[in-house]
């Protein structure tokens, strides 16, 4: 490629034409943000960290838009059948196992961020079926995972049976129902412009209401609890603990409708989706003009290798985060000396293990266990939280805004001589590899064969498929 060739693809990346068949630019500018958000909640000052904006929405917004890719690069399959459509479910389960090890390997080698990833693959490995569904039973399979979901993790929680991908802060019912309403907005929203006007506006009033309510919560229940008073049953804690006067039933219930962030409650996830839904459609409406998504190219370049992004920021993040994770390891000090101190001391003030045992087990009903079990574990935090040495807090927005100038200006360095970000560029050769085994034999049909899908512009395979055959999903 000579020079001349290269400066027009790069004006084309930046200035893209009205009518490219590449990607669609207000995902990638929605992508972006959702980013940015995620990055704002790990290193945003102290102060900040209580921002509903910044406390959940990010992280469910990414996972809305790993549903949304999903389906549209399942579509083509999905409408020509047979062997292309078990192809292109396989590449996204391909795609599933890789992302999920590049989560576990972010989880091994850093404490300080609970890793999205593990849970956005869970949606790859679950929902490819769910796009080659009738729309009426995608809106019935998302409210059987709204309703019933949720009030399984809340057993789950309340039970104390919670495990990965099940309970918080990524509950698996929560980013299923993100994964399958992405779905959804692929079918009625990506591309139709008056739609995205109309859901914009609604979501868009509906979500600053939504701001200021949980706002005004949140502060109410700091300044309960800087006062020294208990916070109501129905506070914005963010604490998923249940209060030690509640019984099992009222526990249950307050978490199956909790609003507060990464519980996978019912108000929660429809809280998310709405900030989501105005996200995505105002995304794609100042995209839609040449000179919006031009103005928008850098973060449109960040959007468009999102994963690569992620992955910069959470293996960065232990610089700006050393102070917490040496608080963290003080804690671990400070509870295992005080628990070990306890135990070998019967005239200890500090409750240990074995007396906690002896008092749960005198317990005659299951609220009388929850107390004893709740009032155990507030004494060991109040303990530790007393004597915490002082540690380094984040107290600027430093980390932050390092972190997103060096991805910015990474990503559209990169973008203008690369389709793919590096690791989009080791998933698309992951998925390559594991594809060689589906391939037919010699002599099949052509039309078998799976339609052309490009890793650098699957959108483009959706737009055909939603213009010319878009009865295949109505019921």
């Amino acid at each position: 490629m000579n020079i001349s060739s290269r400066i027009q693809r790069a004006w084309s990346v930046v200035y893209p034409p009205a009518t490219s068949g590449g990607r669609i630019h207000g995902l990638d500018l929605a992508r972006a943000l959702a980013i940015i958000g995620m990055v704002a909640s790990h290193l945003a000052p102290s102060s900040a960290q209580n921002n509903p904006l910044i406390h959940g929405f990010p992280s469910a917004l990414f996972a809305v838009l790993a549903g949304v890719s999903m389906s549209i690069m399942a579509s083509s399959g999905n409408a020509a059948g047979g062997i292309a459509a078990t192809r292109a479910h396989h590449r996204l389960l391909i795609r599933g196992v890789i992302i999920f090890a590049i989560g576990l390997f972010l989880s091994s080698v850093q404490i300080s961020i609970a890793v999205v990833l593990l849970s956005i693959a869970a949606i790859l490995f679950f929902l490819p079926p769910v796009t080659h569904m009738r729309t009426r039973n995608v809106w019935i399979l998302f409210f059987i995972l709204l309703v019933i979901g949720s009030a399984l993790t809340s057993l789950l929680t309340q039970l104390g049976s919670v495990m990965m991908l099940v309970g918080t802060p990524y509950p698996l019912n929560a980013w299923l129902c993100y994964g399958t309403a992405g779905i959804l907005i692929h079918r009625f929203l990506v591309f139709s412009r008056k739609t995205q006007i109309i859901t914009f506006l609604l979501t868009g009033m509906l979500s600053a209401v939504l701001y200021w309510y949980l706002s005004r919560s949140i502060s109410d229940s700091l300044s309960s609890q800087n006062s020294g008073g208990k916070w109501s049953e129905g506070s914005s804690s963010w604490s998923t603990m249940p209060d030690s006067s509640m019984s099992f039933h009222q526990a249950f219930l307050s978490s199956w409708v909790s609003k507060e962030p990464h519980t996978g409650g019912i108000v929660d996830i429809l809280f998310s989706l709405c900030v989501a839904l105005a996200v995505i459609s105002l995304c794609l409406l100042v995209c839609t003009p040449r000179m919006g998504a031009a103005l928008c190219y850098p973060l449109r370049a960040l959007g468009s290798m999102a994963l690569t992004s992620y992955v910069i920021h959470v293996l960065s993040a232990g610089i700006f985060l050393s102070g917490n994770i040496d608080m963290v390891q003080a804690y671990h000090n400070r509870w295992i000396d005080s628990s070990s101190s306890a135990y070998s001391d019967p005239q200890s003030d500090s409750l240990s293990w074995s007396r906690y045992q002896e008092k749960v087990a005198a317990a005659g009903n299951w609220e009388e266990f929850t107390e004893k079990q709740n009032a155990y574990y507030a004494q060991k935090f109040s303990e530790s939280s007393d004597s915490m040495p002082d540690v380094a807090d984040l107290d600027s927005w430093s980390g932050f805004f390092i972190t997103i100038t060096i991805v910015l200006i990474f990503a559209t360095l990169w973008r203008l001589f690369f389709r793919r970000g590096p690791i989009e560029a080791l998933v698309a050769w992951g998925e390559k590899r594991g594809l060689r085994a589906n391939r037919a034999p010699r002599g099949n049909p052509s039309q078998n064969q799976a339609p052309a899908l490009t890793e650098e512009n699957p959108e483009n395979n959706s737009i055909t498929v939603s213009v010319i055959k878009p009865k295949q999903f109505l019921s």
